[in-house]
Order: structure tokens, then C-alpha cells, then sequence
């Protein structure tokens, strides 16, 4: 529609200044014109207006022809219109999953980080009670009944020694679960 209304414009754009021309130069020349060579210019003109009637016929058969093709055109652009919205929205939908990976991935990063953490310091404590449990046990029982002065602190020495043997087990099965933990993630 705004094809033919541009070119029934621009049709009659054109003959607008002319028509203008014609209406301000036709009563000068018509006082020295003889009425022959008038009717002349006149017949002339409107052999001008019927060649331009007739591009005006053709133009508007174009249009009409143009008017049904124009529907299949408007379709296909209303169809390329809503593959470029869905389009659209399959990208913006691709960002927002990618953004939510990126923080899965922060989340994950932060994780392993506290459990590293955390492995290094039951490591660290897994290493001071090594070596209490070492100190303890590198002396022999004789010796440890010598030592003593009290039975009772004696016993007590021997639980601690176990408790400290169940607590160094403790940690390294803590250990082997957060490093297990760790690799899964």
C-alpha cells in the first residue's frame, strides 16, 4: 500500500509542476500565439496527458497485481518476524543458562576451596596426633609401669593412647570422605 501510494505520488508529483508551468506560461503565449499553433500546443498536451492516463492504467494494473502478491509477501515477513522473536528469545534463554552454569560453577569453586580447607586442616591435625600416638607408643609398657608413679595415671595414659589411636582412625576416614567428596564434584 505504501509502494502505490508512492507511486501514484510521484505520478502526479510529476504532473503537478508541469500542469503549474502550462497554466502560468499558456497566457503569455497565447497573446502571441495565433489560436492554430494554441490548439496545436494544447493537442499536444493532451496527447502528453493520454501517453501519462495510460502509464497511470499500467501502474495501477501492476499494483493490483502487486496487492495479491502482497499478502504472500506479508506473511512471509510476519513469518520472519516471529522466527527472529523466537530467535530472540532462544538466545536470550541460552544466555540465562550459561549465566546460571557460571554461578553453578562459582558455587562448585567455592566448595572445593572450603573443603581443601578443611582437608588441610584435619591433615594437620591427623599429623599432631601421629606424632603424640608415636611418642606414646615408642616407649614400652614395662617401661611406661616404671615411669609412673600411680597405677591410675598409668591407666589413664594407656585410655588416652587409645582414644588417640580412634581419633587418628576418625580423621583418616574424614579425610577419605572429603577427598572423595572432592573428586566427585
Amino acid at each position: 500500500m505504501i509502494r502505490h501510494n508512492n507511486l501514484t505520488l510521484s505520478i502526479f508529483g510529476g504532473c503537478v509542476p508541469f500542469l503549474v508551468l502550462l497554466a502560468t506560461l499558456l497566457p503569455q503565449f497565447a497573446a502571441s500565439q495565433s489560436a492554430s499553433e494554441i490548439q496545436k500546443e494544447i493537442n499536444g498536451h493532451s496527447v502528453q496527458i493520454e501517453q501519462l492516463n495510460k502509464e497511470i492504467a499500467a501502474y495501477e494494473k501492476q499494483l493490483t497485481e502487486l496487492g495479491s502478491k502482497k499478502q504472500t509477501l506479508q506473511n512471509t515477513l510476519s513469518q520472519l518476524d516471529i522466527q527472529r522473536k523466537k530467535l530472540t528469545a532462544s538466545i536470550n534463554a541460552t544466555k540465562s543458562k550459561i549465566r546460571s552454569l557460571e554461578l553453578e560453577i562459582q558455587n562448585l569453586a567455592k566448595n572445593i576451596q572450603g573443603k581443601e580447607e578443611s582437608i588441610e586442616v584435619h591433615e594437620d591435625g591427623l599429623a599432631e596426633n601421629l606424632r603424640r600416638l608415636n611418642e606414646t607408643e615408642s616407649q614400652t609398657l614395662a617401661v611406661s609401669l616404671l615411669a609412673s608413679e600411680d597405677l591410675s595415671v598409668l591407666w589413664t595414659d594407656v585410655d588416652r593412647s587409645f582414644q588417640l589411636q580412634d581419633a587418628v582412625r576418625e580423621s583418616i576416614d574424614e579425610l577419605s570422605t572429603q577427598k572423595a567428596s572432592l573428586s566427585e564434584t
